[in-house]
């Protein structure tokens, strides 16, 4: 199950509040039960409580990026679907920032034996990592006929109160190459198409942004 536009694009809010509450530990508590390791179990417990697999993914998202993306992977794959775990991991998904979980979900996106609505939201949160202005709409790439459909659509507040893109130029640009190789790759003809104006989308929508800058630079104060 993929989480509602409006739910998904909030998403690092509420992982940014689960951190804020953590802030309340005691520093021995904070570095010896909550470092990455003991997160990485916690969230992955069959016995933690909401509690703690709250305190836990907030750790894994913003401190603990060298196994972050296998810990939110892994901990989707074992969840019910629609369970209260599954939408923790869908939270850690939508909030992560790091290259690895990005190319995690590159190759998955591109991975033909993953079921195809895994494949769409994969495809869902990597075009939030592209550019945390936008959304991705599925439904567009289901309209074989029009050949310049709008696949792609703006959001308010996306990228957070700082309004800045969480990941770097360099991982954006290899997110839009991923969509372009499954564009062209991909033996499921829809989600090809989906891909393929996705990522001609998302590569106009980052020169119009980088002309912007520009132009604000040259401007005179």
């Amino acid at each position: 199950m993929t989480p509602p536009p409006a739910l998904s694009f909030r998403i690092g809010r509420i992982v940014a509040l689960l951190a804020v509450s953590t802030l309340g530990l005691p520093r021995a508590l904070d570095a010896q039960a909550y470092t990455c390791d003991r997160a990485a179990q916690q969230l992955l417990s069959d016995s933690s409580s909401q509690h703690d697999l709250s305190n836990a993914l907030a750790k894994i998202v913003d401190k603990c990026h060298e196994n972050g993306a296998h810990v939110i992977l892994e901990l989707r794959r074992r969840a019910v679907p629609g369970s209260a775990r599954d939408t923790l991991a869908l939270q850690g998904l939508w909030a992560m920032a790091d290259s690895r979980m990005a190319d995690s979900l590159l190759a998955l996106a591109g991975d033909p034996r993953q079921p195809m609505t895994d494949r769409l939201l994969y495809l869902r949160v990597l075009t939030h990592y592209a550019d945390c202005d936008t959304y991705l709409d599925v439904s567009n790439g289901e309209h074989d006929g029009d050949t310049d459909a709008g696949v792609l659509s703006s959001v308010i507040d996306g990228c957070g109160i700082y309004n800045e893109q969480r990941y770097s130029d360099s991982d954006r640009a290899r997110i839009r190459a991923g969509f372009a190789w499954i564009g062209t790759h991909d033996s499921d003809v829809k989600l090809a198409r989906l891909a393929r104006l996705a990522a001609q989308q998302l590569v106009s929508f980052a020169a119009l942004r980088d002309s912007i800058r520009r132009e604000r630079h040259r401007t005179p104060r």
